[in-house]
């Protein structure tokens, strides 16, 4: 929200001049104007894997250490259409 008042302060056109994109996808981000882009994480899996990894690991099972990659959600808003 500071960034987007800093460039109205600027005149600076979103999206126009500039492209602006936030994380997480947070509840008020289609209340600005105008709409705020978001990256998306899966937050509900990621802490299920976790909690599930521990769970094996407290268990005794070694191997549930492992590399986990989650593709995160884009999603486009005015805030970076042109």
């Amino acid at each position: 929200i500071g960034i987007m008042e800093a460039l109205r302060e600027k005149d600076i056109a979103m999206p126009g001049d500039i492209a602006l994109c936030g994380m997480d996808d947070i509840g008020f981000d289609t209340a600005l104007t105008p709409r705020l882009s978001s990256v998306k994480m899966r937050q509900a899996e990621i802490g299920k894997s976790a909690v599930d990894c521990l769970l094996s690991r407290i268990n005794g099972d070694d191997s549930a250490a492992r590399k986990m990659i989650y593709e995160p959600e884009i999603i486009v808003r005015e805030s970076s259409l042109k």
